[in-house]
């Protein structure tokens, strides 16, 4: 009897502890526990803050890099901002534009993403569109526009505004038009190649380049002379002052065509229909370029561009294709190389890298049939001008004048030396030394007129006098052959 009356306050509280939750303790025994009313609005509402709690969490986490890197073709994407100066910059700040209806709605569409990795229906390749207002927005960059020129990378003069504000080439460009690229180390970042593409795409016309904005809207010309593979030094304001084109002495600075294959367009169009608008360039860059994020490498090729850009190929429309047998000895020439006896010595023009372009610019048409017949450029005065100033004036045709002239005092020393040469009987032990000689000195002149001495005239100089000494010797062993000293004769 004392025992029941130790166990009911307990048993009693239980009950009220039960009932709390809506859970009514069975009266008589055998009965079962009667859930209420109550009892099933409190799961109700622990599992939807079960729900809640975990959306929350869903929606907090899906924000991290980490949850975008549990895809496994995200890694390298994650990677490359983790490394990159954004690492600090969350994804969805840049991923979703401002506002909260921006960032639901991103969400939402983002839903998708897990479902199609769960069910294996995604793409090799995720894309994304960064718009400008991520960009711009507050305490990111939306004094950009306002910073006027700046050095990219510390040499390339460059504003945002233009670029952003208007058209160019008849273009709207957006952020991510030149910050597209994913390259090691970086996210989001520009390179040198979207802007070469922009810059010289079409802009070479024959054998003339014209980049948009020209050469010094971009570069900063040296400010001091250079010192040159010969030890000389190059200056190149009083060039940049006559508005002398960069292209005449760095004609090999670019590289490519930066054409777009049509076979590109198969790697994500399979719509015949969509082809023909291949050719509307307007369309085509409104559609991928100002509408959507596509990066230009995915359509087209690159165009390199340096002093000597590698790796390096040959120009198409290179003369050296088509000429290089006909034209080696002038490049030897030039480059004071291919005589015989005296050491090398490049013309002064070449330790400065100016093309044969440069000079050589007046078509001519002499030979052709029809003027769309080939045309072969010769050199003017012109291009003395155009470089040098009047300065130079009249400097060409002394030059010519004098190379006429000496040429022409060589070959009559050979003549002479042939006929002296002819002289020595052949068993002559000074025979063999003439005749090496005689051909030095022949091949020296002949050098000169097949190259155009004029190309290097200090070195064609050079080459003439030892043509003419070589003679002289040739003519020397004749006399004492004909005549020997008073020792020998004894």
């Amino acid at each position: 009897m004392e025992k029941k009356e130790k166990l009911t306050p307990k048993l009693g509280l239980f009950k009220r502890f039960l009932g709390v939750f809506g859970i009514r303790y069975p009266r008589e025994p055998g009965q079962w526990m009667l859930l209420t009313r109550r009892f099933r609005v409190i799961i109700l509402l622990i599992v939807l803050g079960f729900v809640a709690a975990f959306c929350w969490f869903f929606f907090y986490y899906s924000n991290s890099p980490n949850f975008c890197a549990s895809c496994h073709f995200m890694k390298p994407y994650v990677e490359s901002w983790r490394n990159s100066t954004h690492n600090k910059v969350p994804c969805k700040k840049c991923h979703f534009p401002p506002g909260w209806k921006n960032v639901l709605r991103g969400k939402i569409a983002a839903t998708t993403e897990p479902i199609k990795t769960l069910t294996k229906t995604h793409g090799s390749k995720p894309r994304a569109e960064i718009e400008d207002a991520s960009c711009l927005r507050q305490g990111c960059h939306e004094t950009r526009l306002l910073y006027g020129k700046v050095l990219f990378k510390g040499k390339y003069k460059f504003d945002h505004a233009p670029h952003l504000t208007k058209l160019r080439r008849g273009k709207q460009l957006r952020c991510t038009s030149c910050h597209s690229q994913m390259v090691q180390g970086s996210h989001i970042t520009v390179t040198e190649s979207v802007c070469f593409l922009c810059h010289f795409k079409n802009r070479i016309h024959g054998r003339e380049e014209d980049p948009i904005g020209g050469c010094t809207s971009c570069h900063l010309p040296p400010s001091k002379p250079i010192k040159l593979a010969g030890g000389t030094s190059f200056d190149h304001k009083p060039y940049l002052d006559r508005k002398v084109d960069c292209w005449k002495c760095h004609f090999d600075a670019i590289q490519g065509t930066g054409q777009v294959a049509k076979q590109v367009c198969r790697d994500c169009h399979s719509e015949q229909e969509k082809f023909k608008k291949f050719s509307d360039s307007k369309f085509m860059h409104d559609w991928h370029v100002t509408k959507r994020k596509v990066e230009c490498f995915q359509c087209h090729s690159e165009i390199r561009h340096g002093l000597h850009p590698k790796p390096y190929q040959q120009q198409e429309a290179s003369c050296e294709l088509c000429h290089s047998a006909g034209h080696s000895a002038h490049e030897d020439m030039y480059a004071g190389r291919g005589g015989k006896g005296i050491p090398s010595q490049p013309s002064l023009m070449q330790q400065s890298d100016v093309e044969c372009l440069a000079c050589h610019q007046a078509p001519s048409f002499e030979g052709a049939t029809h003027p769309t017949d080939m045309a072969t450029y010769r050199a003017t005065e012109k291009a003395c001008l155009d470089c040098h100033g009047s300065a130079v004036k009249g400097t060409l045709g002394e030059w010519l004048e004098v190379l006429k002239e000496t040429l022409s005092e060589t070959q009559a020393d050979l003549d002479r030396a042939q006929k002296a040469y002819q002289s020595i009987p052949q068993e002559h032990p000074q025979k063999a030394k003439a005749k090496e000689l005689l051909e030095v000195a022949r091949y020296n002149c002949e050098f000169v007129v097949k190259a155009r001495g004029v190309h290097n005239l200090e070195y064609a100089m050079d080459l003439l006098d030892k043509a003419s000494q070589n003679s002289a010797e040739v003519i020397r062993i004749a006399n004492e052959v004909k005549s020997p000293p008073a020792s020998q004769a004894d």
